[in-house]
């Protein structure tokens, strides 16, 4: 499956519901970056700079898009407390919305918080490596990992633990391991041409269509 960073990565349409929506189209899911500003209301944001922008999209307002969208939202979180605060505010969100989510977190805590809440939805973590945190935590249902930092062993191993496994920012990957279920990668309009359907499934082989890659 195809991911798109952040939906169209470009100055000023990073995480924005237009971009995200556009990319849903054409891809098999959205990587989405939320965090809280100042006032704790959940914004689209990567970041914590930024969390105050004025041109920040809402997540109220990703949440009902008509359409239905399969989204990796990845929460990010300044401090222990924003873990948890994050995590709750999150999770109940998104209870009534028709979107198909994955959520995660690089920030342990809010990992752990996410795992001990009701909501449903499959939970992972994002991290640079395999830790032994990712090793010895078998609730997660998914790990989305840099690609420069693991091999076929390491995606072979967290296969066998029963994980999905996403490699991020795998911009030189024209061909992949059978195994890995995601590649997110960062797209452009020019790469997002609508052609209906397709990069939503692999056809298992590693092989992306050309204009995506």
């Amino acid at each position: 499956m195809l991911i798109a960073h952040r939906g169209v990565w470009c100055p000023r349409m990073e995480n924005k519901i237009q971009g995200i929506r556009k990319a849903s189209r054409c891809v098999g899911a959205v990587e989405v970056d939320v965090r809280l500003n100042s006032t704790g209301t959940p914004v689209l944001c990567h970041d914590l700079t930024l969390r105050d922008g004025r041109y920040n999209d809402s997540f109220k307002d990703l949440c009902n898009v008509p359409e239905s969208m399969h989204i990796v939202l990845d929460l990010k979180c300044h401090g222990g407390n924003e873990a948890v605060v994050l995590a709750d505010v999150i999770s109940e969100r998104i209870k009534d919305s028709h979107h198909t989510w994955e959520l995660c977190s690089s920030d342990q805590r809010c990992v752990e918080r996410l795992l001990n809440l009701n909501h449903g939805f499959p939970v992972g973590l994002m991290s640079s490596g395999v830790t032994p945190y990712v090793l010895d935590y078998p609730p997660l249902d998914f790990v989305s990992l840099e690609h420069d930092c693991v091999d076929e062993d390491d995606i072979r191993t967290l296969k066998g633990m029963g994980l999905r496994v996403y490699l991020w920012n795998a911009e030189r990957w024209r061909k992949y391991p059978t195994l890995v279920d995601g590649l997110i990668k960062n797209y452009v309009y020019s790469d997002l041409r609508i052609h209906p359907g397709l990069g939503k499934e692999s056809d298992g082989d590693g092989d992306e269509p050309s204009h995506l890659v």
